[in-house]
């Protein structure tokens, strides 16, 4: 007694599905996420090697794109809110406003891992990123230069909040402290987003001394 398979059984169902599907050509997680290009020109996976070559390649290429924003985010317009150094024979920009704020953020969260003058913690929290916020806005929309000594100092208070702020939540929870967060970081976005669209002084297009457009000599003025 012969049994055939029918068109619903397993064995049918499993042949035609065999017979449907037609050999295809993989390529390799590896070489689908580190390139969008085909692996070889011959369609076959690069070895190890190949890959490696080109991810470092691309790394490569990559820093040569944003090395010289490590120490600053400015532009080479804005370089006069950056201290100037020379390191063997080249010049080095150094944001003036990070070189106060790095530095600060050390100190605060020194203060409180060691515990030290816990009655300014307080002070410095709500006080500290008040002079940074109001120089930048100061030198953003109005034709103000600003100074980098300014900068520094008012980083160096704007690191010393943050310093404090972040430890001192994660180890105790003062909820008082996001509310502060949350009233800087308000007053920061409104007034960004007031730069971006042109308002103020600062933003309008007027000419400096130098005859560079203000607007976009002040729009990052971090």
């Amino acid at each position: 007694m012969s049994v055939s398979s029918g068109p619903g059984s397993p064995a049918s169902s499993g042949s035609s599905r065999g017979s449907s599907t037609s050999p295809r050509t993989t390529t390799s997680f590896a070489a689908s996420t580190w390139t969008s290009e085909p692996a070889n020109p011959d369609g076959t996976t690069p070895s190890p090697g190949v890959r490696a070559r080109r991810i470092a390649d691309e790394l490569r290429t990559g820093l040569a794109r944003t090395r010289r924003y490590l120490l600053s985010h400015h532009e080479p317009e804005e370089y006069d809110r950056c201290h100037r150094l020379t390191l063997s024979g080249r010049a080095v920009h150094l944001c003036a406003r990070c070189s106060g704020v790095y530095p600060g953020i050390l100190a605060g969260v020194a203060l409180v891992v060691t515990g030290t003058a816990p009655a300014a913690w307080p002070w410095l929290v709500a006080c500290g990123p008040a002079p940074a916020l109001a120089d930048w806005a100061v030198t953003t929309f109005t034709l103000r230069r600003g100074s980098n000594a300014v900068r520094t100092a008012s980083g160096a208070l704007l690191g010393l909040g943050y310093g404090v702020a972040v430890p001192w939540f994660l180890t105790e929870r003062p909820l008082w402290l996001l509310a502060v967060a949350a009233g800087y970081g308000g007053v920061a976005a409104a007034l960004l987003v007031r730069s971006r669209s042109g308002g103020g002084e600062g933003g309008n297009g007027r000419s400096d001394d130098t005859g560079e457009n203000a607007g976009e000599n002040r729009s990052h003025g971090a």
